[in-house]
């Protein structure tokens, strides 16, 4: 069902996303607003692009389960798309291919990607916490690193800082430690 307070033109576009269809592998299971003419739907069966009106779909990742479900969507800063799949782990479509990131040890199994204003991957982790991807280097935050968000849903950054929101509250890292936010 379509919200009422969505313009006409947004609820007619949302309302066809992905393609009708009666398969259940159609569900959507991740929209990414990119910019305000880039959208990007992942639902059980594909990943599809739309920009300027045009919708395109994205071959997938090989040897992914018929019933995939991509849980988070993300470009980095060279502009390869990234996406985070259930029990598969992290793929990054490089000029037509799929592979894994550089950096990122396999199968490193993430819920939330995002990049940050300095061209860094955070990656959600679960309930492991959270990882930043910094020029090849992984580095991987919890507990002990003050973050006990449970598990991450959300990823922010305002000015200099993260914020990363969870299960057990909304967290900020200063560059050096997680803190509780007030």
């Amino acid at each position: 069902r379509i919200r009422p307070d969505l313009q006409a033109d947004e609820a007619d576009r949302i309302a066809t996303l992905p393609p009708e269809s009666e398969s259940d592998l159609d569900e959507v299971t991740v929209l990414w607003r990119e910019t305000p003419d880039s959208l990007w739907t992942a639902t059980r069966s594909g990943l599809w692009h739309e920009q300027d009106g045009k919708r395109e779909r994205l071959p997938l990742p090989d040897n992914l389960p018929p019933r995939l479900n991509i849980y988070s969507i993300a470009r980095d800063r060279a502009g390869d798309v990234w996406v985070a799949v259930r029990s598969r782990g992290v793929y990054q479509l490089h000029d037509g291919v799929w592979l894994r990131p550089a950096g990122v040890p396999e199968p490193t199994l993430a819920n939330l990607l995002y990049r940050d204003n300095e061209g860094r991957m955070w990656l959600g982790l679960g309930t492991k916490g959270v990882a930043v991807l910094d020029q090849g280097r992984l580095r991987v935050f919890g507990e002990a690193d003050g973050l006990q968000v449970g598990v991450a849903l959300q990823m922010l950054q305002v000015g200099k800082d993260m914020l990363v929101s969870g299960e057990n509250g909304l967290f900020r890292f200063d560059g050096a430690k997680f803190q509780p936010s007030a």
